[in-house]
């Protein structure tokens, strides 16, 4: 379903963005562009991956209790950064997604606070 995501984490920005979610078995998929990325999150309440690809590419597995690795690549760098993940926060419904995550990356701790909400059509005649 096209949804609207709200995507808050390091440094206080807040970014805003037309995306694609799907939800199904426990699970969710949600697309969305941020500064001319293709963003995708996915998982459930065990891990979730992050993917960024694009003119820089990035990915994250968030893993509760778990120390895992942030892959990085583009403009002549690539490497992986340690990542710890203190906790995953998910609820979701048919058309509603909520997601908060807890993490440290290479020392600096960071709250990912994420929503993604059915666009709601406009009736004919507004």
């Amino acid at each position: 379903m096209k949804c609207t995501v709200k995507l808050s984490g390091a440094g206080g920005v807040e970014v805003v963005s037309a995306g694609e979610l799907r939800i199904k078995d426990g699970g969710f998929s949600l697309s969305y562009r941020i500064e001319k990325d293709m963003c995708t999150l996915s998982g459930n309440g065990d891990c979730v991956r992050q993917i960024r690809k694009g003119s820089f590419y990035t990915e994250m597995l968030f893993t509760p209790g778990r120390e895992t690795a942030c892959v990085v690549g583009g403009n002549g760098m690539s490497g992986e950064i340690p990542l710890f993940t203190r906790s995953i926060d998910l609820f979701s419904s048919a058309d509603f997604l909520s997601l908060e995550i807890d993490y440290v990356l290479a020392e600096e701790e960071i709250n990912l606070k994420l929503t993604a909400e059915r666009n709601s059509t406009p009736r004919q005649g507004e």
